[in-house]
C-alpha cells in the first residue's frame, strides 16, 4: 500500500517535501509511497481515506477512522466534520457505514499519547485502522501535514 499526504491545514510543502515526508513516515511499515497519478484511472485500485479526531482536548484518547469507499460514490456533504452539525454528521456515518466496502475506527490510548506524545499516537492510531481493514488497501489518503520523530 501507498500512503499520500491529502490536505496540508494552511501549510505549504513541495511535492518533493511532501514526498520525503511520506518516505520518512513509511520507513519499516512494509507499506511503499507512490504518486496517486498512478493508479488515478484504475478501477480496480482500494483506495482508503484517514483521519483522525480527539487531538484537541486535554484528555481521553486520540481516534482515527480509515474508511474505503466505492470508486466513484458521492456523499453530499462529506468534507470537513468540523463544519456539520452533530446531526449530519451522524446522518453520514451512517452513510457512510451503509456503503464502505470496509472501515475501520482504531484508538491510541490516554497511556500512549503521555509515552509517545499526542502526534505519534495519533499515527499509531491511524495505522491500527488502516491495518484493521477487511481487505487490504493500494494506498491510503491522510489528512495530515507532519511527519513522525
Amino acid at each position: 500500500m501507498a500512503w499520500i499526504a491529502l490536505s496540508y491545514r494552511g501549510e505549504e510543502y513541495t511535492a518533493k517535501e511532501l514526498i520525503e515526508i511520506s518516505k520518512k513516515f513509511l520507513e519499516g511499515t512494509g507499506i511503499t509511497y507512490t504518486s496517486y497519478e498512478v493508479y488515478d484511472d484504475c478501477d480496480m485500485l482500494m483506495i482508503c481515506g484517514v483521519d483522525e479526531a480527539g487531538r484537541g482536548p486535554l484528555a481521553g484518547p486520540v481516534c482515527a477512522a480509515a474508511v474505503i469507499l466505492p470508486k466513484g460514490l458521492e456523499l453530499p456533504g462529506l468534507n470537513d466534520s468540523k463544519k456539520l452539525t452533530e446531526k449530519k454528521r451522524a446522518q453520514l456515518f451512517e452513510e457512510i457505514k451503509a456503503h464502505a466496502l470496509s472501515y475501520c475506527i482504531a484508538f491510541a490510548t490516554e497511556q500512549e499519547i503521555d509515552e509517545i506524545n499526542i502526534l505519534q499516537a495519533t499515527f499509531l492510531a491511524m495505522k491500527r485502522a488502516i491495518a484493521q481493514l477487511e481487505g487490504k488497501a493500494d494506498f491510503a489518503l491522510i489528512d495530515g501535514n507532519r511527519e513522525t520523530d
